[in-house]
Order: C-alpha cells, then sequence, then structure tokens
C-alpha cells in the first residue's frame, strides 16, 4: 500500500438501547443480524453506528480486522456506558449533554481497545464513528486529523514488520491521559423546494444551450433539493454561563430555527434567479448554492456552534458539498 494512502474499514451495528444480553453472542437461532443484533425491539431506541478502523490489513489473509471483533468491542463498549448510567436520561434538558457524553465515552473505550489490538494489528487505530438515530440526524466522532496523519505517515506493507514493535511500544506507553482528542459534529437534514434557470450572460444564447442543455429553458424548472448541515458541536459551549449553554443541551432546538430563518425562508419555493438576491449575480448552479448556504450559515451561527460542511443534493444523483477547509 502506498505511503500516501489509508486504508478504512467500515462497520456499521445496527443496536437496540439499552443494549439486551442476547447481543453479546455471535448469532442467534432465527436472529435477523442485518436488520439488528439481538432480538427485535420496536418499543426500544434503534440506533446504527458506523465504526471506521483505519491500518494495515494481514499481507496473506487480506483482512484489516474481523468485523465480528467489531461487533463485539462495540456492544461492550456500550454496554460499559450504559452501566455507567449515561445512556439518554428522561430529562429532555439534558438529553443531548448525556448523548454526547455516552457516545464519547464509548469512544473513548473503542480507541483503548483498538490500540491493544494494534498489537497484533500494525497500526490499527479508530478512525470515526457515526451514530445515526433518525435518517435525518447524526453525530459524528472522529480523532483529530493532525493525531490521525501522524499516526499513519509511516506506515507501508514493506515495513510492517518494523512498524510492529514501534506501534507495540506506542500503545503500552498511551494512558487516559493522553487519548487522542476526539472530535463531535452533529448532522440535520432539510428539504426545500426551489426553482432556477442555469444562464451566462456573458455567454450566447447558443453557448448558454450548449452548456447547459434543458436546464437554460428560459421559464425555468424546479427541484426538491435536500439539504445537510453539519456543526461542530463544541464542548465549551457546555459551560452554563456561555451564551451558547441552550445549544449544547438542545442543539436541534437551537439550529433548527436558524437554518429556518436564514437559509429555508429565503430559498424554499422561490425562483432563485429573481427572488435571492446572492443569484442574480451567481449562477444558481447546486455549486453555488451549497456555497450560499454555508455562507448564511458561517455568519449566523455562534462561534461555539460552527459550520463545518454544507450538502445540497439537486437529485438523488447529484450533489455539491462545502467543508471547512
Amino acid at each position: 500500500m502506498d505511503k500516501s494512502t489509508i486504508l478504512i474499514l467500515t462497520r456499521q451495528t445496527r443496536l437496540y438501547f439499552p443494549i439486551g444480553p442476547e447481543s453479546d453472542k455471535d448469532h442467534l437461532v432465527g436472529e435477523n443480524r442485518w436488520h439488528a443484533c439481538g432480538e427485535i425491539r420496536p418499543w426500544a431506541t434503534y440506533v446504527t453506528i458506523d465504526t471506521s478502523v483505519s491500518g494495515l490489513p494481514d499481507p496473506l489473509g487480506g483482512y484489516l480486522l474481523d468485523i465480528r471483533t467489531m461487533d463485539r468491542l462495540l456492544i461492550s463498549a456500550c454496554r460499559n456506558a450504559e452501566q455507567r448510567g449515561d445512556w439518554l436520561t428522561g430529562n429532555p434538558e439534558n438529553a443531548w449533554s448525556s448523548l454526547r457524553r455516552f457516545a464519547t465515552q464509548v469512544w473513548d473505550q473503542l480507541n483503548a481497545d483498538y490500540a491493544q489490538w494494534s498489537n497484533p494489528v500494525p497500526s490499527l487505530q479508530l478512525a470515526e464513528m457515526v451514530w445515526r438515530f433518525t435518517p435525518q440526524l447524526a453525530i459524528t466522532l472522529r480523532g483529530e486529523a493532525e493525531h490521525f496523519q501522524q499516526q499513519h505517515s509511516h506506515s507501508t506493507v514493506d515495513d510492517m514488520n518494523s512498524e510492529h514493535d514501534n506501534t507495540a511500544m506506542h500503545s503500552e506507553q498511551r494512558s487516559a491521559e493522553e487519548k487522542p482528542p476526539v472530535h463531535v459534529s452533529l448532522t440535520l437534514q432539510y428539504e426545500f423546494a426551489a426553482a432556477h434557470r442555469l444562464h451566462c450572460d456573458r455567454w450566447t444564447d447558443a453557448e448558454n444551450r450548449e452548456v447547459f442543455g434543458k436546464c437554460n429553458h428560459p421559464s425555468g424548472h424546479g427541484h426538491n433539493y435536500l439539504l445537510e448541515v453539519t456543526v461542530d458541536w463544541s464542548a465549551g459551549s457546555s459551560n452554563h454561563d456561555s451564551p451558547t449553554s441552550a445549544a449544547y443541551a438542545n442543539p436541534t432546538a437551537f439550529i433548527n430555527p436558524i437554518v429556518q430563518t436564514h437559509v429555508l425562508q429565503r430559498l424554499d419555493h422561490r425562483f432563485l434567479n429573481l427572488d435571492v438576491a446572492e443569484f442574480r449575480v451567481l449562477n444558481p448552479t447546486v455549486e453555488n448554492i451549497a456555497q450560499v448556504i454555508f455562507q448564511w450559515l458561517n455568519a449566523a451561527l455562534p462561534d461555539a456552534i460552527q459550520v463545518s460542511a454544507v450538502k445540497v443534493y439537486e437529485t438523488a444523483k447529484t450533489w455539491a458539498e462545502v467543508r471547512r477547509g
């Protein structure tokens, strides 16, 4: 594997919370593990968790890590966090903070577990976790990019034996006080309908038709857009004296009105070329729409709840994303 590339393996585990005792087993008779680990319990909280690890695959078997091991480690970490009483409380005011704390504690245990697994698997590292509670809401945790890159800057298949000893040594030195920093983000999904016409005033009519085709029709056309907004959920906003403490306690209730006011009310059921000032100058392509939304939200959100990415789907097959650099 080339030094400039990183191999990432992702396993999606589907769980009901609180976790049932049967989830410890690899398989149950008649179990539908495609649906979830353990018995189906519609009255419980259903969560899908994408766990991503990076490292070097075994040169003979080709495995980076057995996915059954990934399931077991995740379930064990979730159960331990449950036993500490950190699953969602019945108090809505504490629900988001307890959820963030729960996911972070699961991350911390998995990070330590995978550090131990780096003995047989050189350079194995927990890269990212995505917790999906609904199709429209997810929380993402990942190690800081600088730490992640440092861990992999010298990893190649050719020097696997020499890397093995170094990785094992570093794993032993890692302590609870030296855990790599974890980055937590929240993704919310919205929709809006809008019409636009793709046209460049500096081009001739023939050139516009050549480039934009039917999208250049003088009467315009419409889309049902899907919008995903990802924000950095800063730990500093948990300070009760902070003006954004409410955003930390209930981020959806804080962010939704901002998106509604600064994005949806400006775009929904509008003819973008005529009704939105920015698109009287900019051609309202999906690329430009994503950039304008990012700028709007970047100006509207407080520093502690910083927009990190905006993704706009024009169709199920076409979308544009703007990420903070």
